[in-house]
């Protein structure tokens, strides 16, 4: 089989600087074997780039210009592509999906596929699930390859138009963009407990920082401070919805299942040096630990620091203390940074 196109798909953030990232793209002919011509998929430029062969080439030698492409940081996924015309009735798109994909199949023998298919004509009458699902079965069928949907080896892709279907195929590697991340649940045993809030915009700060970082977030103060923090939640939408945040109205009760309680403030005669220490103990033992801060204004109350286990202070003496949110960041880069030097990871980056 000869392979004439591939499709890119650019990262997000290229949004507006895609013709940035095409001149950077093309100087990578001088390194491939194959010459090859990057434009835009459509007649105005986006986030998608068409890569046309200057020569017919089998599939080793697509996949192999495809890689090259996908070793730019600005490049989301790469497709190749087998046919840009297939008709859209369901029936006759997987009878030409097996013709086109049997010599691809033939020649790469995956271990795993998985098929994506993406609805681009919303009158169609099935969903994209139900044109994978359809799709999948019959080249489950015909190839014997056993499905996976969380790390196949090999992608089948499927767009829907109006009048005609796209079919490509892409190999995992090729089609996700694997970044290495902590896992979801690398905090689990950390609590932000924050005292008395008085600013919308801190509220909102640190709500996204727990949000990022999967950390459950406490708040103790008078009923004001709920509608303050309900309000800030309305106006953050998505990270506010998605917070995890208890109310209470006492210390003790806010600090209630945690085993260790860290007060940060300018005004402490512990540092970074016995923060490591400190962590290192709670970690190595399983303990819950809990960040304490205190308001953009007054920080932490007398009876705050009382009930902490330990306070400590960040930075250098300048005459000037970090904002909660700056001050919890920090804070959380030591702790993961002491996490991973007793645990590390031992896990491939995920997509």
């Amino acid at each position: 089989m000869k392979i004439t196109k591939l499709l890119i798909t650019l990262e997000p953030y290229t949004r507006g600087e895609e013709s940035k990232v095409l001149t950077i793209l093309s100087k990578l002919t001088s390194r491939s074997s194959v010459n090859f011509v990057i434009k835009p998929y459509r007649s105005t430029i986006g986030r998608r780039l068409v890569v046309e062969l200057g020569d017919e080439v089998d599939v080793p030698k697509a996949l192999e210009v495809a890689k090259l492409l996908k070793e730019c940081p600005h490049v989301a996924r790469v497709l190749v592509l087998l046919n840009e015309g297939l008709p859209v009735d369901l029936g006759h798109l997987c009878s030409r999906a097996i013709e086109l994909l049997s010599p691809v199949v033939e020649c790469l023998r995956p271990k795993s596929f998985k098929v994506i298919a993406k609805r681009v004509w919303s009158d169609y009458p099935l969903t994209s699930t139900e044109v994978a699902s359809k799709l999948g079965s019959v080249v489950n069928e015909r190839f014997s390859i056993p499905v996976d949907v969380h790390a196949p080896e090999f992608i089948v892709y499927v767009e829907v138009h109006r009048e005609h279907a796209i079919l490509g195929f892409s190999t995992y590697e090729l089609y996700f963009s694997r970044w290495k991340c902590l896992p979801k649940n690398f905090f689990e045993d950390v609590v932000v407990l924050l005292e008395n809030p008085c600013l919308e915009l801190e509220i909102m700060d640190l709500v996204r920082l727990c949000v990022a970082y999967g950390i459950e977030l406490r708040v103790v103060g008078k009923d004001k401070v709920r509608e303050m923090i309900e309000k800030a939640r309305s106006l953050m939408k998505g990270a506010g919805q998605r917070a995890s945040i208890s109310y209470f109205t006492s210390l003790n009760e806010a600090l209630s299942g945690v085993d260790v309680t860290i007060a940060l403030s300018r005004y402490a005669r512990l540092n970074e040096e016995d923060l490591i220490k400190i962590l290192d103990t709670c970690i190595r033992n399983g303990k819950k630990i809990c960040f304490l801060i205190g308001n953009e204004y007054k920080g932490l109350s007398v009876e705050a620091r009382e009930r902490a286990n330990y306070i400590v202070r960040l930075g250098p003496e300048h005459g000037f203390s970090l904002r909660g949110v700056a001050a919890l960041a920090y804070t959380l880069g030591i702790y993961a940074t002491v996490k991973l030097g007793i645990k590390p990871l031992h896990y491939g980056m995920a997509p």
